[in-house]
């Protein structure tokens, strides 16, 4: 795996080409800001890998909500 071949692409376009080498493939949310949702940040591990093997796959995730409490606004 080539990391850095795969960063800043959607992680749709990454995924598929994984599973048709036969690697399993699980995604990891990153919250971010920095990319759009969906981008892929990193792939684990890195260098080649058997068929079969489990690769993580991290993407950028929508920022997370700064907020404290539980959601109502009674200011």
């Amino acid at each position: 795996m080539d990391s850095a071949a795969f960063a800043g692409q959607p992680v749709t376009v990454v995924r598929q080409p994984q599973r048709d080498l036969g690697l399993v493939v699980l995604v990891l949310g990153q919250p971010g800001g920095r990319q759009p949702p969906g981008t892929v940040v990193s792939v684990w591990p890195r260098g080649q890998v058997p068929a079969g093997s489990l690769i993580a796959v991290t993407a950028e995730t929508r920022p997370r909500d700064r907020r404290h409490g539980n959601g109502d606004r009674d200011d």
